[in-house]
């Protein structure tokens, strides 16, 4: 028994990421679990909670495990609102978007969880004040070539940057940029240890604290917010790694986590690894490697024991 959804008619119930939502027979939605509020912080909700009322009479409910994608509700008008972590992008309050069905609302979440494939639809916004805001103006601002200080190349490629966006994400820029007396007066620098894909992401996030990246390069971008201490751009390539990890790639990712240190990362590809073990073990480059993973499962799994 659910102790607050006495004497109410629950229609359908979905699960999310730590969370649980409710539709009545009367068309609301009741929600508890864990909850992100403004600025990431974390709230647990004991108690079912309605989420609006400016939804109108919702007719379906739709939410998924990964923490990336949003909850979302269409009302008996076919209105379709989306709330909670969109892409990275924090909604605290439902929001009215143009999609014309749930499923269009996954298709284009990352990672997409249909077959099919949409155009990207805007979320409905008053485009007279996103223009003027400060994130769109940041957004414009990357890769801008006429009011950039500083550019980074990758054979024929450039990637256009402002020095004092840099210093503001990351100490090992700002030591670069304000210690060094030649980097401070040098208007462009060669990169080669780096690909132009991972440098890129890197750059974009310091504007848009957006990581629209594949679980492919996923690693390659860690690796460089590794290098230049970049902790947020970092989480996030934690998350796409561990919502994108398969028998294919586990060994991969699990042999570079444990190469940059990153210990949360590593105790994910392991369980996972050890869940998977003889399809997994296949995969590493080296026996070496094989050895030293089965060795390890074997120890973990003796201490188990004696505990």
């Amino acid at each position: 028994m659910v102790t607050g959804l006495e004497g109410v008619v629950i229609s359908k119930i979905v699960c999310g990421n730590e969370f649980t939502l409710a539709l009545s027979d009367e068309g609301k939605v009741y929600s508890w679990g864990e909850n992100r509020m403004a600025g990431g912080r974390l709230r647990i909700v004991n108690t079912p909670t309605i989420i609006s009322t400016e939804m109108g009479r919702v007719k379906d409910i739709a939410a998924t495990h990964y923490e990336s994608h949003p909850c979302s509700a269409i009302n008996t008008k076919n209105r379709v609102y989306i709330w909670g972590n969109c892409n990275g992008q924090l909604v605290e309050t439902p929001m009215l978007t143009f999609f014309s069905s749930l499923d269009d609302v996954y298709a284009v979440a990352y990672p997409p969880v249909t077959y099919q494939k949409f155009q990207l639809l805007k979320i409905m916004k008053d485009d007279d004040k996103r223009k003027d805001s400060l994130n769109e103006r940041l957004r414009q601002a990357f890769d801008d070539p006429e009011t950039a200080d500083y550019a980074f190349i990758f054979e024929k490629k450039k990637i256009h940057v402002h020095k004092n966006m840099l210093n503001f994400g990351s100490d090992v820029f700002k030591k670069k940029f304000l210690c060094n007396w030649d980097d401070s007066c040098k208007k462009e620098q060669i990169v080669k240890e780096h690909s132009y894909e991972s440098f890129y992401a890197l750059l974009k996030f310091f504007y848009t604290d957006q990581v629209d990246v594949t679980p492919e390069l996923a690693l390659d971008v860690y690796a460089v917010a590794d290098f230049y201490q970049v902790k947020g751009l970092m989480n996030e390539c934690e998350k796409i790694l561990k919502s994108g990890l398969t028998v294919q790639n586990a060994a991969d990712v699990y042999e570079k986590a444990i190469f940059l240190g990153a210990k949360d990362l590593c105790e994910f590809c392991f369980e996972f690894c050890r869940e998977h073990l003889v399809d997994v073990v296949d995969d590493f480059e080296t026996d070496e490697c094989k050895k030293k993973f089965v060795l390890e499962v074997f120890r973990r799994a003796a201490n188990q024991e004696k505990n």
